[in-house]
């Protein structure tokens, strides 16, 4: 058999994804003949494939030696290498080249763009995203609003041809609990009708959708809308609940589909659990994550399932604080939200935290982080070091994973009210209703649409957009508290 055959039955073992025997005959052919490039490049897909960087990078590198006509394809491929194991600089490099030798692409130009923005190179960052709308295919909405988006971004647009790529939507104010913490309306409202009809109009376009209340499963079409986001393959699912409503058919249902599932969970004993929780059931919760478990190994983990859970931190269970990532661990949670109630209410009857607990909290945040980054288990933490109760001098704004990273100076500070839309109780409308202060809209007199593009919604963009934030936005978001990523910056891994 010649090299040409040899080359395409190898190709045809990797293509079926048997790596080993592709090998075989890749490493063959170039035993025959040691500058044969094609073989050279095609081994290095396969230790790529496998995850044996280091070979493939030498492969790909010998390749290229061997002819330079391949330069395209070879950069191409070493870009997405370092792009995986988040080597931005070098990734960026190898993806200039592979433009450069005529070998651009809507992802490699969307990729360019998104490292551009965050190192504040607007500029070249919108080139990016103009040329990767022009190589788009037309028919697909979605990667072509995200495009826009993300040149309307760049060039500092407050009245955007894009629609929302991701959308926060309150269902309902119905709960089954009485947690001591919550401040959620106690009169009844549900999203109305009209305002659900115009969520489904906008799924098409959407990556990211977070179904909260209340209780989600209290709300009585959210099996419908459940069902038509889970249609929109490229959509991620958010849901927030409680758990305690889950049954083996909605469980079958989470598990096979793209969904991160954020359980609330203030303790990790009955106790304490069933204190701050009140109405629900410890033992009812343990048995449905064992069940989420369960279903979720039967599944083969390919649906994109993941689990995370919030915590919120107040004097009750500021002890379970050291347990904390070890409760992940032993419950399959990939993500942890830890909180604070800041500031309790008068009428809520809870104490400030510890001035002991207070001292040590700077150190147990460290000691969490770094334990977690053991387990590969990512921490969102929200928690000044100062607490509810008082400043601790020389406290250093942390992150998700730590200390957060500087912003570069031509960059956007945030994101979100070019990205995203939140309904939160009684049909008031935020930007991001976790961080924004100031309200755009209401559904009761508008429609999203309009929403969308009014002039509180380009105030927001044009104060971002001029720096003039000041006053304006939060202060978690300008000093450093939250990561770049929790501003609606597009996260850089390939997850």
């Amino acid at each position: 058999m010649n090299a040409s055959s040899c080359l395409e039955a190898g190709r045809e073992f990797f293509a079926a994804g048997n790596y080993d025997r592709a090998a075989e005959v890749f490493t063959g052919i170039i035993a025959q003949e040691p500058r044969n490039a094609q073989a050279q490049f095609a081994l290095g897909q396969v230790y790529l494939a496998q995850k044996s960087y280091g070979i493939a990078e030498q492969r790909f590198l010998q390749a290229l030696e061997s002819d330079a006509l391949q330069a395209g394809a070879v950069h191409r491929e070493m870009g997405g290498l370092y792009r995986t194991l988040e080597d931005h600089d070098q990734a960026l490099g190898h993806y200039e080249a592979c433009i450069a030798a005529g070998c651009a692409s809507p992802d490699i130009l969307e990729y360019l763009g998104n490292v551009y923005r965050e190192r504040g190179r607007l500029g070249p960052a919108a080139d990016a995203f103009a040329r990767a709308l022009e190589a788009l295919p037309g028919d697909d909405l979605f990667l072509r609003n995200k495009l826009l988006n993300d040149l309307e971004i760049c060039r500092g647009k407050t009245l955007l041809e894009s629609k929302p790529i991701a959308l926060g939507v309150t269902l309902t104010s119905r709960c089954n609990l009485k947690c001591v913490m919550c401040t959620a309306v106690k009169d009844s409202w549900e999203l109305p009708w009209a305002a659900q009809q115009e969520v489904l109009s906008m799924l098409p376009y959407l990556e990211h959708i977070y179904w909260k209340g209340g209780e989600v499963q209290l709300y009585p079409d959210f099996e419908v809308l459940f069902d038509a986001a889970a249609r929109h393959p490229r959509i991620c699912q958010e849901i927030s609940t409680n758990g305690l409503l889950l049954d083996s058919a909605w469980i079958r249902r989470l598990v096979c589909n793209k969904v991160e599932l954020s359980l609330s969970i203030d303790g990790f004993t009955q106790g304490v659990y069933e204190n701050i929780r009140k109405g629900g059931s410890f033992q009812t919760l343990m048995r449905n994550i064992q069940e989420l478990n369960r279903c979720r190994q039967e599944a083969g983990g390919a649906s994109g399932f993941h689990m995370n859970f919030n915590f919120v931190l107040m004097s009750e269970n500021c002890r379970e604080l050291e347990r904390i990532v070890a409760f992940a661990v032993d419950n399959g949670f990939t993500h942890i939200k830890i909180s604070a109630v800041i500031a309790p209410s008068a009428d809520s009857g809870l104490p400030l935290l510890p001035p002991e607990f207070l001292r040590r909290l700077p150190s147990l945040k460290q000691d969490i982080l770094q334990e977690a980054r053991r387990h590969g288990i990512y921490v969102f933490m929200a928690v000044p070091d100062c607490g509810p109760a008082r400043a601790v001098p020389n406290a250093v704004p942390s992150g998700p994973s730590g200390p957060a990273l500087s912003r570069p100076a031509d960059a956007r500070l945030c994101y979100l009210p070019w990205q995203h839309l939140s309904i939160g109780d009684r049909g008031r409308v935020l930007p991001y209703e976790c961080f924004c202060p100031h309200a755009v809209g209401d559904i009761a007199s508008e429609t999203l649409q309009q929403i969308w593009n009014n002039g509180a919604m380009q105030s927001y963009r044009s104060r971002i957009a001029s720096g003039d934030y000041g006053g304006w936005c939060s202060g978690k978001c300008t000093d450093g508290t939250l990561a770049r990523h929790c501003l609606g910056i597009h996260r850089l891994r390939c997850d």
